[in-house]
């Protein structure tokens, strides 16, 4: 298991309205003079001024830390969260935010 196995992808990370999330562990950056989008420890990404911050890349557990908890017992009854990974997470969260 690898980062990418852990975090939401990056199309669905792209929803996260600015300012939301800046303490995640994951981060989607840019390395300044290549199109690749690559997937980064925020620490590392920090420290290195060649990194363009993209998106925040979210792990389960930090969006599940910050959902209402009305919000993720009515995706829970509704089925929509059957197998709990990342990006079914963010959905519910952006969802629950007004479809950001």
């Amino acid at each position: 298991m690898n980062a990418r196995d852990l975090c939401a992808p990056l199309e669905l990370c792209k929803r996260i309205p600015e300012g939301e999330f800046g303490d995640s562990h994951f981060v989607y950056v840019r390395e300044t003079g290549t199109p690749d989008i690559l997937l980064r420890c925020r620490w590392a990404a920090e420290r290195r001024a060649s990194f363009l911050p993209v998106a925040p890349a979210l792990t389960l557990e930090e969006v599940l830390r910050e959902m209402d908890p009305c919000d993720l017992s009515i995706w829970r009854e509704c089925g929509k969260f059957d197998v709990p990974t990342a990006a079914a997470a963010l959905e519910a969260w952006l969802e629950a935010k007004g479809g950001a």
